[in-house]
């Protein structure tokens, strides 16, 4: 199915409830299953009044979501969401009264590079910059530095974000998914679409010293793309193509070799165990984009070609 067919499938489901309280029950606007991904597809082909219709639809979606909402006499961002009962089961703090996503793949990283994309492309919607400037704001006034390295919350409940609770402000792993590279990289990008030197120079600067830094200092554990050496990896390698300064070319190519030596040792473990024990879901896994060899394969060749791939776009990468 194409991209743009696609977006309008979901857009039409999405019309369904967008005036619902099931609007705010997930983040619907993310990368991985929301809005956000198809979101970048049908900017690809702007001009058709069919598609741009579709744009222009979306954005006021975006729009109407950004918009500060009232929770428990608190007025707090509109990206506030209750989680569903699958995700509540994988946080460690109870999110009763909603929560609010940092990262790229999940959470607020998703409107911010295609709603800034949308802008500079000459879409114009009431209130399309205030939404991105307050993107940029919830950023700007989250980050938090170890060892003069920026760092964001991952997710953080409704009493986080008002200050009743403490943000345990630790180092987190320099992924795509939820790290300060993916985080960075997105406000790289609204820097540049929206012409706003001072973003964009902060995003530069950080990711240089995030270039710098040690590779054991990233904490990453797996090769993948969505929170492993090569997603992290494609970032720097674009940010090397954007700048073409050397810190991220050098450490594109630490990544690289990183992860490929993982990669080697991973895949004879898990396909001895997956012949001892029959593992269909292992298999799978296996071969998945986000948390795969397919992800890995196809991000190391773009890296080594030097080209966008359309997964980069799909994840907001470019």
């Amino acid at each position: 199915m194409k991209c743009w067919l696609y977006a309008s499938f979901v857009i039409g489901k999405m019309g369904l409830i967008i005036d619902k309280h099931e609007f705010n029950t997930t983040g619907n606007y993310e990368v991985i299953k929301g809005l956000s991904g198809p979101f970048r597809y049908l900017l690809d082909h702007s001009g058709d009044k069919k598609i741009d219709k579709m744009i222009t639809q979306l954005l006021n979606v975006f729009v109407k979501r950004s918009k500060d909402i009232p929770i428990l006499n608190h007025q707090i961002t509109g990206w506030h969401y209750y989680p569903s009962a699958m995700e509540q089961k994988y946080m460690t703090v109870d999110a009763a009264n909603g929560c609010i996503n940092y990262g790229v793949s999940h959470g607020m990283g998703g409107p911010l590079p295609v709603l800034s994309m949308a802008y500079h492309k000459g879409f114009v919607v009431d209130g399309l910059k205030d939404a991105i400037d307050g993107l940029i704001t919830e950023y700007m006034n989250a980050v938090y530095y170890v060892d003069e390295i920026a760092y964001w919350p991952g997710r953080v409940t409704f009493e986080q974000y008002i200050g009743q609770h403490e943000i345990a402000n630790m180092p987190n792993p320099m992924s795509w998914c939820y790290g300060s590279v993916g985080i960075l990289r997105a406000l790289y990008i609204s820097g540049v679409y929206m012409s706003n030197d001072k973003v964009m120079r902060f995003a530069l600067d950080e990711l240089i010293k995030i270039a710098r830094m040690d590779l054991s200092s990233y904490l990453l554990v797996t090769p993948i793309v969505c929170h492993g050496y090569v997603g992290t990896a494609a970032v720097l390698s674009l940010m090397y193509q954007d700048t073409g300064r050397d810190e991220f070319l050098e450490k594109t190519i630490e990544m690289v070799e990183a992860g490929t030596a993982y990669n080697i040792k991973r895949f004879f473990d898990n396909a001895h165990q997956i012949a001892s024990n029959n593992n269909t879901e292992t298999l799978a896994s296996l071969h998945d984009y986000l948390e795969g060899f397919s992800g890995i394969v196809h991000s190391i060749l773009s890296i080594i070609k030097g080209v966008h791939s359309e997964n980069e776009k799909r994840l907001l990468m470019t």
